[in-house]
């Protein structure tokens, strides 16, 4: 999970254990990090956010495709802005979520990007 926010980080990691059983989660505090993160490791998802210091999450996106990875990736943002959506699709993204988010949309959106 890759999010400047070490509160959010917190939240979702938690909300993954409980809704998800997801035992072991990596967390990255800014873009640059996360891609670091996703150059060394395979992860089973990644939840990414949008606008983040040091390089956006949509760049990340981007530059995660390139390498070839084809990991499930839900970006995250508090902008409900149609053209994002559309951006983060386009870029490869396999599913988006808005902030605030509860615990039913974080399974859901989980599930589907897995295709569970």
């Amino acid at each position: 999970m890759v999010d400047d926010s070490a509160v959010l980080r917190k939240i979702l990691g938690g909300l993954l254990q409980e809704q998800c059983d997801f035992t072991e989660i990596v967390q990255a505090s800014d873009g640059a990090e996360g891609l670091e993160a996703a150059k060394a490791a395979d992860f089973d998802i990644i939840f990414l956010d949008w606008n983040m210091p040091k390089m956006q999450g949509i760049d990340v996106l981007k530059a995660i495709r390139e390498m070839g990875k084809n990991t499930p990736i839900v970006m995250v943002t508090s902008e409900k802005d149609g053209s994002r959506v559309v951006e983060a699709f386009d870029a490869g993204a396999d599913n988006y979520i808005i902030k605030p988010f509860g615990p039913v949309s974080v399974a859901e959106k989980v599930k589907q990007a897995l295709r569970l």
